[in-house]
């Protein structure tokens, strides 16, 4: 009779511990690991096409157009770093009130994050949002969601 292998490790969240050198084919860390995944560093740039906004005479683009909010749906997320018109910021996904907030590496997320943009754009070319990161950790965006205001 067979014996089923059993795995009881437990898959921790990753923590990312920045640039390291390789040499002769080894890592050397700060801190033991029972395991690492390495790999090399590069820029995710994502932007939606320019809003073509409506009027009775048919699409207008430098008509103003005000992004309200955008929703991404994620999935099994870890960093998002989103522009909506004021600049990049980090999206959060550590919740307060869970024990060891602070010490803990970033849980994946699933699940609608909703950002909130203020001001107007006229030239009809710049997107509404944009997201560029480079943090080594997984991004999904299945999809965003966009709530615009426009003004004839």
């Amino acid at each position: 009779m067979s014996e089923e292998p059993t795995d009881n490790a437990v898959e921790m969240p990753a923590i990312v511990r920045g640039d390291r050198v390789v040499a002769d084919g080894t890592i050397t860390l700060d801190q033991p690991a029972a395991g690492i995944q390495a790999g090399l560093r590069f820029t995710h740039e994502i932007e939606p096409l320019p809003v073509t906004a409506g009027s009775p005479r048919g699409p207008v683009q430098g008509t103003p157009v005000r992004l309200i909010r955008a929703t991404y749906r994620l999935e099994e997320t870890s960093a998002l770093r989103v522009d909506t018109g004021s600049g990049f910021h980090e999206v959060p996904f550590k919740q307060l009130g869970v024990a060891g907030v602070l010490d803990s590496p970033i849980q994946p997320f699933t699940g609608d994050k909703t950002v909130r943009a203020l001001g107007w754009t006229r030239s009809g070319v710049e997107p509404l949002w944009r997201i560029e990161q480079d943090t080594p950790l997984p991004c999904t965006i299945l999809s965003v969601h966009t709530e615009i205001m426009v003004n004839d």
